[in-house]
């Protein structure tokens, strides 16, 4: 199945021979180059179109283009190439060939472009004005993707430390998978790095502006999921780190496990996200999240522990461990436990929190005894802790 042309996209919220259908393509074309942030394409949208008879809106309309990447990395070189060199029939057939342009996207763009005054007014705005024609050559458009390949491996390193640690509330009541919400940063990520370029930015500066896009997105999913619609999840007290605990009214035995990280009641599974899978569904408990830190977490060090242990992301620790030249840059706690390993992360744990190792090992066979008696009384699973 091919990406819909930038003729199809304006057709499927207009029909042709509506007046409309240039000025929505204009203004798909404007936003594409970045001359209009997402509001002024919105507002455009709105001049030419009455959403309040369709059963869409300008927003999801202008989101239904972050989908396409045709529309974003096709159509932006073949228009930055018009307006950097000028548009006659050579080059439109010229530049059609080099980025693969569909027929009735050429004759399209040709018309808006013809609008008066139009190309004047593009090439006057910031973003295209800073745009040199050696940055939209055919070469660059076939090397887009370079970059974002070498940078990758870092990015995705800090999706997957968002999703453990932010989104695991998520997971658990929700009974995702960690691999469908990676999946969806993901995707994010690659679109904001094709609406991003072509760009003078170094490699290290797009990883940094993909990591807060991350952020971004990250934040936006909670709020998500927890609106009125989602009341699964309840957001309850301030955390004390910037952020609120999530009371999750009722959960499954295996969700609990994996928001402690218990499976097995084994110090293997409570500290290792990367082996952590959805398993069966068994019986469904009235011990709710919150009551489970309520229950163990008397002191306010046991919380921590139980915080730490379950890899969540801690901004004092985090110090601790940079003081202590355990890691450096931008690293977190959350790095450490994955490149330090279970052992070096719990003994780091108990050193930051004055605990003894004999007393961390006797807690956490504790919360596995009161929690699952039945389950360590027939002697399975083993319980094995460093």
């Amino acid at each position: 199945m091919t990406a819909p042309t930038l003729f199809e996209t304006t057709k499927s919220l207009v029909p042709l021979e509506s007046p409309a259908f240039i000025g929505i393509t204009t203004a798909i074309v404007r936003h594409v180059l970045g001359a209009d942030d997402a509001y002024a394409c919105q507002r455009l949208f709105k001049e030419h179109f009455d959403f309040t008879q369709s059963d869409t809106s300008a927003q999801k309309f202008r989101l239904l283009l972050s989908d396409v990447s045709y529309i974003h990395l096709n159509i932006k070189f073949f228009c930055f190439n018009l307006l950097k060199h000028g548009m006659n029939h050579e080059k439109l057939t010229r530049f059609q060939k080099q980025f693969n342009i569909d027929r009735n996207d050429v004759v399209l763009i040709k018309k808006v472009f013809d609008q008066w005054g139009l190309r004047k007014n593009l090439r006057s705005s910031t973003r295209i004005a800073e745009i040199k024609k050696e940055q939209i050559t055919k070469a660059e458009f076939n090397k887009v993707f370079d970059v974002f390949n070498s940078i990758y491996p870092a990015v995705h390193k800090h999706i997957r430390n968002k999703t453990y640690t932010k989104l695991r509330f998520i997971s658990t009541s929700s009974n995702m998978e960690f691999y469908d919400l990676h999946m969806e940063l993901t995707c994010k990520v690659l679109q904001a790095y094709i609406k991003m370029v072509p760009t003078v930015m170094t490699p290290l500066h797009i990883a940094n502006y993909l990591r807060s896009a991350v952020n971004n997105y990250t934040v936006n999913i909670i709020k998500s999921h927890t609106t009125q619609k989602r009341r699964r999840m309840i957001q309850g007290a301030a955390d004390g780190f910037g952020g609120f605990t999530y009371e999750i009214p009722i959960v499954s035995e295996n969700q609990l496990f994996s928001s402690f990280g218990l499976e097995n009641l084994s110090y293997e599974g409570m500290s290792s996200t990367d082996t952590r899978t959805e398993e069966d569904r068994v019986k469904e408990s009235s011990i709710s999240f919150d009551m489970i830190l309520r229950r163990f977490g008397k002191t306010k060090k046991r919380q921590v522990f139980i915080k730490l242990i379950s890899m969540q992301e801690n901004e004092k620790f985090t110090r601790y461990l940079k003081k202590h030249e355990r890691i450096e840059g931008e690293q977190d706690n959350v790095d450490f436990s994955e490149s330090a390993g279970q052992r070096a992360y719990f003994e780091a744990v108990c050193s930051y929190l004055n605990l003894r190792k004999s007393q961390a090992r006797k807690f956490m066979l504790h919360i596995a005894r009161v929690a699952y008696p039945e389950k360590l009384a027939t002697g399975k699973p083993n319980v094995k802790l460093y």
